[in-house]
């Protein structure tokens, strides 16, 4: 494996060669080995959870964990990124994973050195104690394969050693740390123990092949169906008490983890405390020439240092932009990841409708092809049946043409015959004929003598009526105007007997 081609990575784009490269192997273990205890602890989650696949319909009156845990655990079914980030956070707040100096800290960057270059590893969620990591969980980035993210979370577990020994003022840096963890895809919690040595970080920063192996130790619950656990993970009760278990076993190995480096850290205070002891023995026995030289010789180690702490002080300000910009730049990287995934993904579900489309188009053709094959042996069957009988009649009509040949000859024959004699008959016609026209001819010269006739008579009777109907219009008008007259006539009576009876008025007044 020391042949295969390393360049730096940053731990989100780590797969299986890595681990290859840099001598990491995963085993897979039993809860006796993992945990140190023959079986696993009881539980402390609330019966709600424990004993109700989903949340208990109203009106049960459930706490707001429980609330929280079935509506994380409905979201994280769908694998989808925050979802299943904020499930495990939940579960592990539920189990009180960040009691005492420990906090659950999300989306944390880690740094460390691989093939002389720094890279990043983000861990989805973290356990910090004080201002060290002791817990890494990793969900699955990658959408077009569900796969526990193994290698990310490795080197996260490293990038975590880094930072830890960075941090550790007090004391010699640690040469080796053991980190419990675990992965999720959906549902389904897989739990490992991530040893890390320094050798395995210096192979990791110069590119070479370390020459000790690095066991990863792997548990996946014991659950009754292993195989159907990655499909459905917390969902059936029997996994979900058996995964509480698993994780209040890896509550105690956390604080396992966390003895070694408080008693070394009363170690050290004893020594420091002995060495304070020395020094007032010390300054006790010594001159006061001794104790003015040993103070300038202070004084000029106290500026050296004070020296090299502000040359260190500018290196960190340097290394901190250069993080900085370095975040800056992944961030873009991370965004331009999530913007080609999303149309990545768009192709995707693209793709599957137009193969879903496709397939259908497919069967529905194969079932056409189906249908026209039977046609075709049926077509097939039916025109050999018609060729034969299309033979035997073929042959009964040729015998029957030879027969209607013969008949048709003697026809010719007899039509030939009857021909002469309807040429001989249409003379006779063509003679009687133009001998009915001369005589019709006659007749209707006859009869057009006598219309002309009979046509100057009714001319002269219609103009002889058209005088008296002039006439009569004539005298009809005179009729009106006379009837005026008699009307005008009819009035002058009275008129008169008016006029004799004003007279008759006049006079009498005149008399009186």
């Amino acid at each position: 494996m020391a042949s295969l081609i390393h360049s730096a990575k940053s731990g989100s784009d780590w797969t299986n060669n890595e681990l290859l490269a840099f001598n990491i192997s995963i085993q897979d273990v039993d809860v006796a080995t993992f945990f140190g205890v023959p079986q696993l602890p009881p539980t402390t989650v609330s019966p709600v959870i424990l004993n109700n696949v989903d949340r208990p319909p109203p009106p049960a009156v459930i706490s707001k964990e429980d609330r929280l845990f079935f509506h994380y655990l409905e979201r994280a079914n769908i694998y989808e990124e925050a979802a299943v980030d904020d499930f495990a956070g939940h579960i592990l707040r539920m189990l009180d994973f960040d009691d005492n100096d420990r906090s659950i800290l999300t989306r944390r960057e880690l740094s460390f050195t691989m093939c002389g270059s720094r890279v990043w590893a983000k861990a989805d969620i973290i356990v910090l104690d004080n201002t060290e990591y002791s817990l890494m969980v990793q969900e699955d980035k990658r959408t077009t394969v569900i796969d526990e993210p193994k290698a990310q979370l490795i080197a996260e577990a490293i990038a975590a050693f880094v930072e830890n020994n960075q941090v550790r003022l007090h004391g010699p840096p640690l040469l080796q740390q053991t980190f419990p963890a675990m992965t999720m895809v959906g549902p389904c919690p897989v739990f490992y123990k991530i040893p890390v040595t320094q050798s395995l970080v210096d192979a990791l920063g110069t590119g070479r092949y370390p020459a000790e192996p690095t066991v990863v130790q792997r548990l996946v619950p014991p659950v009754p169906n292993l195989d159907q656990y990655r499909r459905h993970g917390m969902n059936p009760l029997g996994n979900r008490r058996i995964v509480f278990q698993c994780l209040e076993a890896l509550r105690g190995l956390l604080y396992t983890s966390s003895i070694p480096t408080a008693t070394k850290r009363d170690s050290l205070a004893t020594e420091l405390e002995c060495a304070k002891r020395r020094t007032q023995f010390l300054n006790s026995s010594v001159s006061h020439a001794n104790l003015e030289r040993q103070l300038l010789a202070s004084q000029t180690a106290n500026a050296e240092l004070e020296t090299k702490l502000r040359e260190r002080e500018l290196q960190i300000e340097r290394l901190e932009r250069d993080r900085r910009y370095f975040a800056d730049r992944e961030k873009e990287e991370r965004e331009e990841k999530e913007r080609e995934r999303g149309v990545f993904e768009a192709v995707k579900r693209k793709t599957k409708g137009d193969m879903r489309t496709l397939r259908h188009t497919l069967t529905t053709l194969r079932e056409e092809y189906a249908d026209l094959q039977d046609s075709h042996s049926s077509l097939g069957l039916l025109t050999s049946q018609t060729a034969a009988s299309q033979k035997s009649l073929i042959t009964t009509l040729e015998h029957r043409i030879s027969l209607l040949s013969s008949e048709l000859l003697q026809a010719t024959q007899i039509v030939d015959e009857r021909s002469r004699t309807l040429h001989q008959l249409q003379d006779q016609y063509d003679e009687l004929q133009a001998a009915h026209e001369e005589q019709r001819t006659k007749k209707q010269q006859d009869y057009l003598r006598q219309l002309e006739h009979t046509n100057t008579k009714l001319t002269k009777e219609l103009n002889f009526l058209r005088e008296r109907h002039t006439n009569a219009e004539v005298l009809k008008e005179e009729k009106r105007g006379l009837e005026k007259k008699l009307i005008v006539l009819e009035e002058l009576p009275d008129k008169v007997v008016r006029l004799e009876a004003e007279l008759d008025a006049a006079r009498s007044e005149r008399e009186e």
